[in-house]
């Protein structure tokens, strides 16, 4: 935990260093060299747990993901921050110590600082990839199941921090609206993986 805390501080570092050299390039028209931009999409999430009872087990939610970043334009590079969270989930009945449990599990919350390198197709779609690291809090719901009802509701959560990585195709509608779909993993630890599959709009001003 310490160490990816530390790997995110460096991470931001170097954010920091890149964004303030291409914005007071003495050269560069700095309206052009860097652009903000924000997003939001709709996510299909799949959370995989792991055990020895009940081996890659996995739970499907929805949510919603929300970007903001700088685009340095001459470099085809990206810096971006995310946050996203999920309003609905499906549960699973599972075996958990010999009784069948209800069980659903979401990431409760996910915030992140990625790299996105792109690669420019046409003039208007191209396609990139990501890299980062990701907090990401999973609240897992427990119920017992007693005549074919659910009963007895235990709710946990836990949080950690990982390597992110993925990739998608973006373009450009109209303006400076466009649209992206992607696939990211963003977290594999701890017997717990969380992906992400989504499809959103961007816009940059």
């Amino acid at each position: 935990m310490k160490t990816t805390l530390t790997a995110m501080s460096a991470l931001a570092l170097v954010i920091a260093s890149a964004s303030a050299s291409a914005a007071w390039d003495d050269q560069a028209d700095t309206s052009d060299a860097v652009k903000p931009y924000f997003g939001i999409g709709l996510t299909g999430f799949e959370t995989t747990l792991s055990s020895n009872a009940n081996s890659d087990v996995d739970f499907d939610s929805t949510g919603s993901v929300f970007r903001a970043g700088i685009e340095i334009v001459e470099e085809n590079l990206s810096i971006e921050a995310r946050f996203a969270t999920t309003f609905a989930e499906d549960d699973k009945v599972v075996s958990v110590d010999g009784s069948a449990q209800d069980v659903s599990v979401k990431p409760d919350s996910l915030w992140g600082v990625y790299v996105i390198p792109r690669l420019p197709i046409t003039e208007r779609v191209g396609v990139y990839g990501l890299i980062g690291f990701s907090e990401v809090e999973l609240e897992y719901t427990v119920e017992g199941i007693s005549g074919g009802e659910s009963v007895e509701q235990a709710l946990t959560s836990d949080s950690d921090s990982d390597l992110s990585y993925g990739g998608g195709v973006d373009a450009n509608f109209v303006g400076e609206i466009g649209g992206y779909a992607e696939y990211v993993q963003y977290y594999d630890a701890d017997n717990d993986e969380l992906r992400g599959l989504t499809l959103g709009l961007t816009y940059q001003y």
